[in-house]
């Protein structure tokens, strides 16, 4: 696992990919970079299609304009799985996507965890938006399928003629709320969440999110996914577990270890 950190640029963050196409990244820690601009954690940017995302860490990243995490611009076809994506920001009071942003980009997420994302503009955790040229809208579209999406001031926003698809999500509640109200999704765009029983609202159990830590413990993310393809977590861990369930929601699928302890005999 490779750890990119402190790496300040004007136009990007950590990883900046510019008519990159085909890239994959896989297994990284990208933390701590600041973007003058856009993507404070990751940036595609201008044609960098088909890129895959695998079992990367992104959080406490800065991007002064948009997409604190990662932001997709003009790039198109981009898979993402196993990803953490937690504790970024943007600094812009006019900034999109605390958490991801895509401007004339399509990306499809399985299995992602977003959390606590935050900063100036709308402080939406993941914003969908046109790249607009000569008064015509250029439209994004995201799919997003066993999410963790939780702790933003909104959720998931999407805007006029864009789209964005949701299979098995969890909002959050408490301390874990998407804003004070209903701000798990807006906009102006269409937004499928799916049926109504892969919606779900509870605690996600991080084990210790005050320490970085995302991973989650028996909470409501457990066994509430469909089957997507992804027969592992961001750590290598056979998913589903056990075997023959559904799988959890989230870059972490949660194992019951069992405790073995000696036995002791008396006379």
């Amino acid at each position: 696992m490779t750890s990119l950190a402190t790496r300040p640029t004007e136009a990007a963050g950590g990883v900046h990919l510019d008519s990159s196409a085909n890239v994959v990244l896989t297994g990284n820690k990208i933390l701590g970079n600041e973007a003058g601009q856009d993507g404070g954690g990751v940036s595609l940017w201008w044609d960098s299609n088909n890129a895959t995302l695998t079992g990367n860490e992104i959080h406490h990243n800065t991007a002064a304009w948009d997409g604190g995490g990662i932001t997709f611009r003009e790039s198109h076809n981009a898979t993402l799985v196993n990803n953490m994506v937690v504790e970024n920001q943007i600094t812009s009071s006019s900034g999109n996507g605390t958490g991801i942003q895509l401007v004339n980009s399509d990306a499809r997420l399985l299995h992602t965890t977003l959390a606590r994302n935050s900063g100036a503009g709308n402080n939406s955790g993941v914003s969908v938006v046109c790249l607009w040229t000569g008064g015509i809208c250029n439209p994004s579209a995201i799919t997003m399928t066993n999410t963790i999406l939780v702790g933003h001031a909104v959720g998931l926003e999407v805007r006029e003629h864009n789209t964005a698809t949701l299979e098995a999500t969890l909002w959050g509640s408490g301390d874990w709320a998407n804003g004070i109200d209903v701000d798990d999704w807006g906009g102006q765009g269409t937004v499928y969440t799916g049926p109504a029983a892969l919606n779900y609202w509870g605690l996600p159990a991080f084990v210790a999110p005050d320490a970085g830590d995302y991973h989650i413990s028996a909470g409501a993310a457990i066994n509430r996914g469909v089957d997507a393809g992804v027969t592992s977590d961001i750590d290598g861990d056979p998913r589903p577990a056990p075997s023959g369930t559904r799988p959890d929601l989230g870059a972490d699928e949660f194992s019951q270890r069992s405790i073995y302890l000696p036995l002791v005999v008396r006379d």
